[in-house]
């Protein structure tokens, strides 16, 4: 099954729930106080939109009423869960998602504090409104309060903590990518040539070595370094231009079986779709190839046993469409995960550093996340959710 998107350590929630002392006994008080407070909800949120509106800074990040009609739903859904008396991973990594959005969307973490105080006020009004008339005890109202301030204060730590990981990711492959762009267009022209004489070259001399066992093991070796050069220019001008995705209607098992067919023991690579063979999604065809090209190559490269050591599961989510990569190599270690969609970061002797930042690319410009956890029983489990595009927040 697929798990959550980006996701917060145990250590950094063992952390939190311990210095801001949340227990058992809050979680149980949020959970008894939701039927009474849920009333509340639609002002709450009436409220926190008014001051985004009031705000020039704040109601930039929002394109137009549309999206902060969905806004609405997913914060209803934000207090839902706040009260819902389950704070478990689910929970946690919920909130971790809401951090790595406002990278995404650039909203200043200055205005996630505000808006977490317009919340917080709003909650505690509910609660002086409804709790003396329902029974409550003072001392209970009062521990209700602190139990509003506890998870609050949780929530917003994640937040900050996943905006703050993710935003300085992000700005040392905006460097990178800077730097790389002004480049780019020499690097592609200037080797693309030289290139192309030498795969002419060896599709020439295959003629003259037929039946010469070394000399066609030679040309092949050849032509697998052109492809990888090739490659590794294309990779680049993709990462450097950021073109947007062209999407339409795809039937994604075609564009799969297509790239497997095509990579040097494919046969091997385990595949389970739980969709249909002319499912369809709309994605940029071109871009969703890439992206399973470079998510198995270096599933592959990470396998001892190579394709064999390799599998891709594809099913319909909540959400959209989910695609996991599974290897059975070293796997990827904690402190490396933040940095290894970055461009020109990489683990391997030879590796370059380009795919797994362009899989990123393409993953988040079709509104998308991406994350790297440990497969169970050893290996790397790269998990994919592409967004319906309805559900794509600019």
């Amino acid at each position: 099954m697929f798990s959550t998107e980006p996701s917060v350590s145990d250590s950094l929630l063992e952390e939190l729930i311990s210095y801001i002392g949340f227990t058992a006994e809050d979680g149980a008080l949020l959970a008894r106080s939701k039927a009474l407070l849920e009333p509340s909800f639609t002002g709450a949120i009436d409220a926190f939109y008014d001051a985004i509106g009031a705000n020039p800074r704040a109601r930039a990040v929002f394109e137009d009423e549309v999206q902060i009609e969905r806004q609405k739903r997913v914060l209803r859904d934000w207090l839902e869960t706040l009260f819902s008396g389950v704070y478990d991973r689910d929970y946690f990594d919920a909130r971790a998602r809401i951090g790595y959005a406002h990278v995404r969307i650039g909203l200043d973490p200055s205005l996630m504090v505000a808006a977490m105080n317009i919340l917080r006020e709003s909650l505690h009004a509910a609660v002086n409104r409804h709790m003396d008339a329902a029974d409550w005890e003072p001392h209970e109202i009062v521990a209700l309060h602190s139990a509003i301030n506890r998870i609050c204060d949780i929530d917003l730590a994640i937040m900050l903590e996943t905006y703050s990981e993710d935003y300085t990711s992000r700005m040392r492959g905006a460097e990178r990518l800077a730097a790389l762009g002004q480049v780019a267009g020499t690097i592609g022209h200037e080797l693309r040539n030289p290139l192309a004489v030498m795969e002419t070259s060896v599709h020439l001399l295959r003629s003259r070595v037929a039946g010469d066992e070394k000399g066609e093991r030679h040309l092949r070796r050849l032509a697998d370094q052109i492809a990888l050069s090739s490659r590794i220019i294309r990779e680049i001008l993709a990462l450097a231009r950021d073109v947007p995705p062209e999407t339409e209607k795809v039937r994604v098992l075609g564009i799969l079986e297509s790239v497997v067919g095509e990579m040097e023991g494919g046969a091997e690579i385990r595949v389970h779709a739980s969709i249909a063979e002319d499912y369809e999604f709309e994605l940029d065809p071109g871009q969703l190839r890439q992206l399973f090209t470079n998510l198995l190559t270096n599933a592959i490269q990470a396998s001892p046993r190579g394709a064999a050591g390799v599998e891709i599961s594809i099913e319909e989510h909540t959400d959209g469409l989910a695609i996991i990569v599974e290897d059975d190599g070293p796997g990827v270690p904690n402190h490396l995960r933040s940095k290894i969609f970055e461009p020109l970061f990489t683990t391997r002797m030879r590796g370059v550093g380009f795919g797994l930042a362009l899989c990123r690319r393409i993953v988040e410009s079709h509104g998308g996340h991406i994350r790297v956890v440990d497969r169970v029983g050893g290996g790397a489990r790269f998990e994919v959710l592409l967004l319906r595009r309805a559900e794509v927040t600019p």
